[in-house]
């Protein structure tokens, strides 16, 4: 029997009160809840969860358990973060690492790479019909493409001998990539025979908007740097691709639009 899975890509934004102004995350926390709520998305990728975003979710996210920590050699600090609706998955595993020369050492980076350690969170989940399903979260670094790919070669390497190891039914890939769809990096991604995978979500459209200030057309438009990927035979399922472009008085959900897609598992 195949289950429905409703997922979600989701850049908080790492601004808890500050620079952005109205748009720091403290001022759009309840619309972020509301949003969830209405929607109910199965399993949630959140991006730049920082330590008071990450209390704000474990306080508030109700009927979600989260699974993820900071990028830090502390485990504090900016992270990626898995959320699943309570009840649905019996969690099989969860392991972190960095990407980097040395993923099992905390907070250490590639040569070339910007000041910021990158993490990527794995979950395994088993369904109550038996079917299991492999996450990764993506969080990819801001400068460099060279940095970009070694990451991200990184995650599909695990990803492929974790599949030997414990085959998964379906295997979700998710999150911000920062990268353009015609970048060396989404290149590598699309054809990679490492782990295969295929994007669900190309008609998405731009998803980074910075609060809605870049101006389509213009030499700083807003861009899709989001995305998600399905293993070639989930991918045959995906289908409602919803965008969330909610805003209210000039208050965003944030700087990236979130985006549900759902598959059968």
């Amino acid at each position: 029997m195949k289950m429905e899975l409703k997922v979600c890509t989701f850049n908080v934004r790492s601004v808890y009160v500050g620079e952005d102004g109205v748009n720091s995350f403290l001022f759009r926390s309840g619309m972020i809840l509301e949003k969830i709520r209405r929607e109910s998305p199965d399993l949630i990728c959140f991006q730049e969860v920082i330590d008071p975003i990450r209390a704000f979710f474990n306080n508030h996210l109700d009927g979600y358990d989260l699974y993820g920590y900071g990028r830090n050699a502390d485990r504090r600090g900016e992270g990626v973060t898995i959320a699943v609706r309570h009840g649905l998955f019996t969690l099989i595993s969860f392991e972190s690492f960095w990407l980097s020369p040395t993923p099992n050492v905390p907070a250490t980076r590639y040569p070339g790479q910007s000041s910021c350690p990158r993490i990527c969170p794995v979950a395994v989940f088993l369904t109550k019909e038996g079917k299991l399903l492999r996450v990764a979260g993506i969080h990819l670094d801001h400068v460099s493409d060279d940095a970009r790919i070694l990451g991200i070669k990184l995650v599909m390497e695990y990803l492929a001998e974790k599949q030997t190891e414990l085959k998964a039914d379906a295997t979700l890939v998710l999150g911000d990539f920062n990268a353009r769809e015609t970048s060396a990096t989404m290149k590598w991604v699309d054809e990679n025979t490492v782990f295969p995978l295929v994007e669900v979500t190309k008609d998405s459209g731009p998803t980074f908007h910075w609060w809605g200030r870049l101006v389509p057309g213009s030499k700083d438009e807003p861009r899709k740097i989001d995305f998600i990927y399905l293993d070639p035979e989930s991918a045959k399922t995906a289908r409602d691709l919803d965008v969330w472009k909610d805003q209210e008085q000039g208050i965003y959900l944030s700087d990236h639009y979130p985006f549900t897609v759902k598959f059968d598992l």
